[in-house]
């Protein structure tokens, strides 16, 4: 039980590690035509504003994507070694609410759409 703990504390160090150092993808913000108009932006500087934006569009998207990525490859792995954890660790005969535990992992594929699905399909 002891390994257990200090294989979770573990875990949660390493993620937290690399929570850290995911990106931030930060929504542009859509620039309001009238109010540029309004404080006296010349046609030539907002052409210039909604160029800026939508170069901001891109690269939060693009931080989007790379961010799903990174994400569902972790999921895929998280997935794997829980199976191998539920197959090889020893369970417990019951749960605490004194029934047995039915719980069985996902057997739903991870699809490549940026959703992931999480299924359980009674045994």
């Amino acid at each position: 039980m002891r390994f257990i703990s200090v294989a979770i504390s573990l875990v949660l160090i390493a993620c937290s590690s690399a929570c850290l150092a995911a990106p931030i993808c930060l929504e542009p913000v859509r620039p309001d035509r009238a109010f540029l108009e309004d404080a006296g932006f010349s046609p030539a500087e907002i052409r210039t504003e909604y160029r800026s934006y939508f170069t901001d569009v891109e690269d939060f998207l693009n931080c989007v994507n790379e961010t799903a990525a990174r994400v569902r490859s972790e999921a895929q792995t998280a997935a794997y070694d829980f199976d191998r954890a539920l197959r090889e660790l020893p369970q417990e005969r019951l749960s605490s609410s004194g029934s047995e535990d039915d719980f069985a992992p996902s057997t739903v594929p991870l699809q490549e759409t940026g959703r992931l699905f999480l299924s359980q399909e009674d045994r």
